[in-house]
């Protein structure tokens, strides 16, 4: 397959300690700038808690910023080690807390939207990881018709407290 035609990025973010994060950020905000003027997309932050090893189920969080001048939609998401990637949104009704998912995710011109914990979030099912992985690879599609392959790190949950 021809990268350039199929219009896919490949971001890596690696696992690091917090004096190298404000570091990594900078590097990745300046690896960014090189992408082609007529896509620019930024993620950021990106991580996915470790899972049970029985666990099927996961999420991720991460940051997305449009660079662009014209509003970009998620459409798809996908990923090899995972049957189904959507994403959701965790909203209360009638004093519960219920995850409802999202057909697409609209990021607005020079717009940033953060996938967090208790809002919306990157929801993998059926997931299946090798022994020992320490980072999920997390494809994004654009209605634009643009892709992004984004490397995300696992964080062990003990890291997050």
């Amino acid at each position: 397959m021809n990268l350039k035609a199929a219009k896919i990025k490949t971001v890596t973010i690696w696992r690091l300690d917090k004096k190298s994060l404000s570091l990594f950020f900078c590097l990745t905000i300046l690896s960014f700038s090189a992408l082609s003027k007529d896509f620019a997309i930024e993620i950021t932050d990106a991580y996915m808690p470790e899972i049970a090893p029985v666990s099927r189920i996961a999420a991720i969080y991460l940051t997305i910023t449009n660079r662009n001048s014209s509003t970009e939609t998620l459409t798809n998401l996908s990923s090899a080690s995972a049957r189904h990637v959507m994403i959701h949104e965790t909203i209360e009704v009638d004093g519960l807390l219920k995850m409802q998912h999202l057909k697409e995710l609209e990021i607005g011109a020079q717009q940033t939207v953060k996938l967090a914990p208790g809002g919306k979030h990157v929801m993998l099912m059926g997931v299946k990881l090798k022994e020992n992985a320490d980072s999920i690879e997390l494809n994004l599609e654009f209605k634009s018709g643009n892709k992004l392959r984004v490397v995300v790190p696992i964080v062990k949950r003990a890291k997050l407290e």
